[in-house]
């Protein structure tokens, strides 16, 4: 999955060939960098049901369970110490993260069954019209700078000459860091 489609990519880039088989270096770059976007967020942004598995570890009980995958759109299941919790009393959801009304305490195990994700990855026209632009245009533009240097992508020192440049492996854009900076989710960041 990517948070840019193929034929995105192919018109920025202004490639004539019809499918993305034609260019072999796209069809890794492009989940390759949704990878690294996801990193640096410390987020999932694809759109489905997911589990997450929390031991708690604090003294005093816990309550907010930080999830990756946000915003959360539902939760089916919860359970503490394979106790189910009743879904409409037991907890509140938020953007991020879900509150249990009573604390799970230490050494319990919470289990929770959600759906969540930014990105509906179901068809390249959904994931158009779901995606937010700046991330859109994010993707687009480092996987652009990705595939027009891809001869360098493995040298670390490049001489023509007498004048010689050193290229890092793989460099975000600016406007790439900048944006995903306001992607990032700090509770599940640490």
């Amino acid at each position: 999955m990517a948070l840019a489609t193929f034929d995105q990519v192919k018109s920025f880039l202004e490639l004539k060939k019809a499918a993305i088989t034609d260019y072999p270096t796209l069809s890794i770059l492009l989940p390759l960098l949704q990878g690294v976007f996801e990193k640096n967020c410390s987020r999932e942004f694809d759109l489905k049901e997911r589990t997450k598995t929390f031991r708690v570890s604090d003294d005093d009980g816990q309550s907010s369970f930080w999830l990756k995958a946000t915003p959360i759109v539902s939760v089916s299941s919860i359970t503490v110490d394979g106790d189910a919790q009743t879904l409409t009393d037991d907890y509140l959801i938020f953007d991020e993260y879900i509150e249990l009304v009573s604390d799970a305490v230490k050494g319990s195990t919470v289990v929770i069954v959600y759906i969540g994700g930014l990105v509906d990855q179901t068809d390249d026209t959904t994931l158009v019209d779901t995606i937010p632009a700046d991330l859109n245009l994010a993707m687009i533009q480092q996987v652009a700078y990705q595939y027009q240097n891809r001869s360098k992508l493995a040298a670390t020192k490049i001489s023509l000459d007498t004048n010689s440049t050193t290229v890092p492996g793989l460099v975000l854009l600016p406007y790439t860091k900048q944006t995903l900076e306001d992607y990032y989710n700090w509770g599940s960041g640490f």
